[in-house]
């Protein structure tokens, strides 16, 4: 677990850096700032982003710190990812240019192989 817990956080801070990018490449490109999205859309995204789990990597390290058990911290990473897959998803709809949504659906695809991973070690550890 510890093993798979520690590949995710690599892989979490390279979503990061991917994700940057994209969002440079994207906001470079003439007319990137006319995608048919409304402020109800935008909003919505800002609301989904803001609904994470951790308010802060404080709030995530005092969190871990108070786990009961592996199915806890399994638990709440696949629900990180889970949420990760669904804004990756909301916002690759959104981008009209098809490589810069192309690029957003790699990442989305990436966190869904990240919750299929975390699922099957849940199933492992639960007897399941």
């Amino acid at each position: 677990a510890r093993e798979l817990f520690e590949h995710l956080e690599k892989a979490e801070y390279k979503h990061i850096e991917d994700f940057q990018n994209v969002l440079e490449t994207a906001l470079s490109r003439p007319g990137s700032h006319e995608y048919a999205t409304t402020e109800t859309d935008l909003l919505y995204l800002r609301a989904f982003a803001s609904r994470r789990i951790f308010a802060s990597p404080e709030d995530a390290v005092s969190k871990a710190e108070n786990l009961g058990n592996v199915i806890e911290a399994i638990d709440m990473a696949l629900d990180f990812e889970l949420k990760s897959v669904g804004f990756y998803r909301e916002m690759s709809d959104m981008i009209e240019n098809t490589e810069d949504s192309e690029s957003v659906a790699e990442l989305e695809k990436q966190e869904k192989e990240h919750a299929a991973h975390l699922y099957r070690m849940r199933e492992k550890f639960s007897g399941s």
